[in-house]
């Protein structure tokens, strides 16, 4: 699911005229992430600390990855999302 801004989160179930979305800060959410900048790969979901206004970017030691990059949604394997889905910075 999206919005204006990026990934909100993906629809859990559908019933007549309503949805579940489990959202992007769900402990239980995790998405294939990309730095649109760099193409390094990894992985966007929601912070140990359990703080729902925190992501973590998990990317290989030694990425070349920069305050401010966009971090997009990967879109390859087993990802329900198509490419270039903005998630954050």
């Amino acid at each position: 699911m999206i919005d204006g801004d990026g990934l909100v989160g993906r629809v859990a179930t559908v019933a007549a005229g309503a949805a579940e979305v489990t959202l992007l800060t769900d402990a239980t959410f995790a998405v294939d992430a990309r730095d649109a900048a760099t193409g390094v790969w990894g992985v966007a979901e929601p912070s140990a600390g359990g703080n729902a206004n925190e992501l973590v970017l998990g990317f290989p030691s030694g990425s070349d990855v920069s305050v401010g990059d966009s971090i997009v949604t990967a879109g390859t394997g087993p990802s329900v999302f198509p490419p270039d889905i903005p998630i954050g910075r």
